[in-house]
C-alpha cells in the first residue's frame, strides 16, 4: 500500500507490483494457473448469498472456503482463515460469516499431502529450487508443524516455473500444492509472495533463503546452489505438541483429515537419532528463543487452565444467586441498561429490540441501548439473524452495529452482557464502571451465565440463543417494573 513513500526512506524486499498482486490474490494466481493447464480444483467465486448457495449446491463434499486474501487493508490485525465444510449446511453457515468481509473462493477438497516448491527467482527463472513434503498438518487444514525435504517433483516443478514465468517473478516464494501420493496426482493450492512458514527446513537442508537474497539483492550474486539434504525434517514443537494431542482424538479411518497411525508417528523419532531433524527455534549458539518459545506456550496452557476453572467458579449456583442479588440491587432506580456483545451484530440488538419491545407491556419506562467490541462499525446483522429474529417478532434488518464508548458506560446504569471473555474485557477497558457489568445469563435458567455467540451458526443456533435472551430480558424488565 505504501511502497513508493517507503522506497524513498530504506530499501524493500518486494515483489514488483503485478507479480505481487497476483500472487497476494488467491482468485488471481488460480485464474492464472487455469490459464497456464496447472492442475486446479473445481472452483467458483463467491460475491453474494445466492452465489454462494449455487456454488455449495454443485460441489462435492467436504468443501474448503477460501478469502481471497489473508487480510484486508480495512483490518490488518485479523487473518482471514481458510474454513473446511463436512456438510451443505456448514459450508453455507461458514461462506455466509465470511461473506462480511469480501467474496471468497469455494472449491472442492483434494484429498492429498501439502507440499510446496520453494524458490529464488531472477526476472522469472527459479535459480534456487527446493521442495518440502508437509508431515503433520492440521486436521482441517492450516500450517504444518513437522515437514520433510524432498527430490524436486518433476511435475510440479514445471508447474511452478509456468507460473514464475509468467509472473516475471523477481525474489523469494512458494508454490504450494496438494498431492496425492497413491495416484501422482496434484492440484495448485496457491502463491506464498514471500518467506513461508516452513522456512526453518529449507535453511536447516541447507537452502538458506534469507541469505541467497541478500547475496542477489545486495551482492549481485546469480549463481546459486541446488543440492540440498534429502531427505531432512524440521519441527514446530510446540504446535507439534498440540497436533500429537488431535491425531490422538481424530478418526483415522477418514481420508479426508490428516491423521497418522501411531506406529508412524513413533517411528520418526528415529529420524532424530540419525541426526536428520532439527528444531524450528533451537540452534546451539543461541538456544534461548527455543526455551523462551516453551515458556510463553506453558504460561498459555495455565492460563488457559486457570480461565476455565474462574469461569466454572462464576458458573457455580452460588456465583449465579450472588451476581442476580447484585443485578437486582443495581437495577433499583435504573434508568439506562446497555447490552455489549463482541460484534453487536447478533445477540445484543436482539436483546434491545426485546427490551423496547416489551418496555410498555411490561410497564417499564428505562431505556437501553446496544454495542460491541468490533472496531468496524455500521455493520448489518447477518441474515441468520433478521430471519430468526423476525420469527420472534423483532425486525432487525435496520440495525448497524455501534462501538462501546465512554459516553455510553457512563450513561449506563447496568450493563448486560453475554460471555465471560466480554466481560472481562469490559471490566479492563473500563475498570470503574466494573460493579455496573453483569451477565444477562444469570437470569435465565440454562444453568450457566454465558449465552453463547451464535455468529456462522445455522438458524437452530439462534433459535436457542434468542430463547434464552427472552427469558433474561423478561426478568431483567420484572425486576425493573418492580419499582
Amino acid at each position: 500500500m505504501h511502497r513508493d513513500s517507503l522506497s524513498q526512506v530504506a530499501r524493500i524486499e518486494l515483489n514488483h507490483a503485478e507479480a505481487h498482486r497476483v500472487a497476494a490474490s488467491k482468485h488471481e494466481s488460480y485464474e492464472l494457473a487455469k490459464r497456464l493447464g496447472v492442475p486446479v480444483a473445481a472452483n467458483a467465486l463467491v460475491n453474494t448469498a445466492e452465489e454462494l448457495t449455487r456454488a455449495v449446491e454443485s460441489m462435492s463434499l467436504p468443501m474448503v472456503l477460501k478469502p481471497l486474501s489473508s487480510f484486508v487493508s480495512k483490518d490488518l490485525l485479523v487473518r482471514q482463515e481458510v474454513q473446511k465444510a463436512y456438510s451443505h449446511e456448514s459450508a453455507l453457515r461458514k461462506g455466509t460469516a465470511m461473506l462480511t468481509n469480501g467474496p471468497l473462493q469455494v472449491q472442492e477438497n483434494f484429498i492429498g499431502l501439502g507440499t510446496g516448491i520453494e524458490f529464488l527467482a531472477i526476472n522469472g527463472d527459479a535459480v534456487v529450487r527446493f521442495q518440502h513434503l508437509r508431515v503433520h498438518e492440521p486436521m482441517q487444514g492450516g500450517g504444518s508443524s513437522y515437514r520433510q525435504s524432498i527430490p524436486l517433483h518433476a511435475g510440479m516443478l514445471a508447474a511452478a516455473k509456468k507460473l514464475i514465468e509468467a509472473l516475471k517473478y523477481d525474489g523469494v516464494g512458494m508454490i504450494e500444492f496438494k498431492w496425492n501420493r497413491e495416484t501422482d496426482q496434484f492440484v495448485f493450492i496457491e502463491i506464498n509472495a514471500r518467506f513461508w512458514g516452513s522456512l526453518p527446513l529449507a535453511i536447516a537442508a541447507g537452502a538458506d533463503f534469507p541469505a541467497f537474497l541478500y547475496q542477489y539483492r545486495v551482492e549481485g550474486r546469480t549463481e546459486f546452489p541446488n543440492a540440498f539434504k534429502v531427505p531432512y525434517f524440521a519441527r514446530n514443537w510446540v504446535n507439534d505438541i498440540d497436533w500429537l494431542r488431535e491425531n490422538a482424538r481424530a478418526d483415522r479411518a477418514d481420508p479426508r483429515i490428516s491423521s497418522l497411525p501411531w506406529p508412524v508417528v513413533a517411528r520418526e523419532l528415529l529420524t532424530v537419532l540419525k541426526g536428520r531433524e532439527s528444531a524450528d527455534t533451537f540452534a546451539w549458539d543461541d538456544p534461548r528463543p527455543f526455551f523462551n518459545e516453551f515458556g510463553v506456550w506453558f504460561h498459555s496452557k495455565v492460563a488457559v487452565l486457570k480461565r476455565k476453572l474462574s469461569n466454572r467458579l462464576r458458573d457455580s449456583a452460588p456465583a449465579r444467586t450472588s451476581a442476580a442479588s447484585k443485578l437486582r440491587r443495581c437495577l433499583r432506580g435504573a434508568s439506562h441498561v446497555e447490552f455489549v456483545c463482541y460484534g453487536n451484530i447478533c445477540r445484543s440488538p436482539y436483546a434491545e429490540g426485546v427490551f423496547k419491545s416489551q418496555s410498555a407491556a411490561q410497564g417499564v419506562s428505562a431505556t437501553c441501548s446496544s454495542s460491541g467490541f468490533h472496531a468496524h462499525t455500521g455493520r448489518e446483522s447477518p441474515d441468520t439473524a433478521i430471519a430468526v429474529g423476525a420469527e420472534m417478532g423483532i425486525d432487525l434488518r435496520a440495525h448497524r452495529s455501534a462501538l462501546i464508548s465512554v459516553d455510553a458506560v457512563q450513561k449506563a446504569n447496568a450493563i448486560l452482557v453475554f460471555d465471560w471473555q466480554n466481560f472481562d474485557m469490559l471490566c479492563e477497558r473500563f475498570p470503574d464502571a466494573r460493579a455496573k457489568v453483569f451477565m444477562l445469563g444469570v437470569l435465565t435458567d440454562s444453568g450457566s451465565c454465558v449465552i453463547a455467540d451464535p455468529y456462522g451458526q445455522a438458524s437452530t443456533g439462534f433459535r436457542t440463543v434468542y430463547a434464552q435472551i427472552n427469558q433474561g430480558v423478561r426478568r431483567l424488565q420484572a425486576i425493573l417494573a418492580e419499582r
